[in-house]
């Protein structure tokens, strides 16, 4: 059997084509199937016996580019690799594929009516990543085959030792610590809350503590602007650095992290958290309460609470601890190989 996996884009940038990918990459030797991987990224390509890499230089960022994709390229890949089944991953519906399609995505909220109708004509199964997103499917396509199928963490990933995060807190802060907040793809209203809840966290509690923002081209800009007055601005550091290792160095060495947005949901960087046993910071929202559960500290939204549940953490040393016992038992139950074997059963059963 010849199975299609299409990313809708960068590993890195769609949790699910992330999802997709971590899978094959920690199961590439199957000997029941052979896979077509999809991708327009070069740098996402999985070197495996049962695995042929297909990269297109047609994306799903433009509508003449999916149009293209969809109608022509797609159909043409799959008559020339004889494909028995699609699976695609993200959020993209495509309705003029020739083959049957799995689809494995998130945030079935973002939909409207008319895609689940698509979703309901086109989809032998639909595959989610938390029983948030199952039960919204269930409601509206009682008939469909909805299964979940959890993230994975990272195995190589794992904590720093103290001589590890005090070597590098001396470097980035001069020893002390500090809450990193990562503002990727934060509005200026989200990083508005963010600093006035540190100025309170400040203000409450006599602390070096500082705030590191990890910051894109684009939110750079915006964190610009807005500290330039800021009360604690000496208190703050921008970061902004494509390096992975230096990401995983400074995401170790955390006092906490914090992704304040309520539309990104980086879920594998949420996992690396876990896996290095820093306590992770959410806002309330089903689908991360469904997905992370007691493994993370869930705020209200705004400036009172978040400085509040910074402040707890940084005064209650049993909770900040609770919080870390429970991402690691999060962490040794979602080893990607065990998801992966999920992964690659769910297909079997899609067959």
């Amino acid at each position: 059997m010849t199975i299609a996996v299409l990313l809708s884009s960068s590993a890195n940038s769609c949790p699910s084509s992330e999802f997709a990918h971590q899978c094959l990459l920690h199961y590439p030797n199957n000997e029941d199937h052979q896979f077509v991987f999809i991708s327009d990224k070069e740098d996402v390509a999985i070197k495996a016996n049962s695995i042929k890499n297909i990269r297109t230089f047609f994306t799903l960022k433009n509508k003449w580019n999916k149009f293209f994709l969809t109608r022509v390229e797609l159909n043409r890949i799959i008559k020339k690799n004889n494909i028995d089944i699609l699976i695609h991953c993200g959020n993209i519906l495509l309705s003029h594929a020739t083959v049957r399609q799995v689809v494995c995505f998130n945030q079935v909220g973002t939909f409207e009516k008319n895609q689940l109708k698509q979703l309901d004509l086109q989809t032998e199964q639909i595959w989610v990543h938390n029983n948030y997103d199952a039960e919204i499917l269930k409601k509206q396509l009682p008939e469909k085959r909805i299964s979940v199928i959890t993230f994975g963490a990272p195995e190589e990933i794992k904590p720093l030792s103290w001589t590890e995060r005090e070597a590098f807190q001396k470097k980035l802060t001069g020893g002390d610590e500090y809450f990193l907040l990562h503002a990727e793809k934060i509005s200026a209203q989200e990083l508005m809350i963010v600093l006035k809840a540190f100025s309170a966290f400040k203000k409450w509690n006599r602390t070096s503590m500082k705030l590191l923002l990890y910051v894109s081209v684009k939110s750079k800009k915006i964190a610009v602007d807005l500290i330039k007055n800021y009360l604690y601005a000496k208190e703050l550091l921008l970061i902004e650095d494509d390096s992975i290792e230096a990401e995983i160095e400074m995401l170790g060495s955390a006092y906490a992290v914090v992704f304040p947005s309520e539309s990104e949901y980086p879920t594998g960087k949420m996992m690396h958290a876990l896996s290095m046993e820093v306590p992770l910071l959410l806002p309330h929202h089903p689908y991360l309460e469904s997905m992370f559960e007691a493994s993370a500290g869930f705020y209200k939204n705004d400036i009172d609470g978040l400085s509040s549940k910074l402040s707890l953490l940084y005064k209650d040393e049993v909770y900040k601890n609770q919080l870390i016992a429970n991402g690691a038992s999060k962490v040794a139950a979602s080893s990607w190989k065990s998801v992966a074997h999920t992964f690659i059963t769910a297909i079997s059963n899609a067959v």
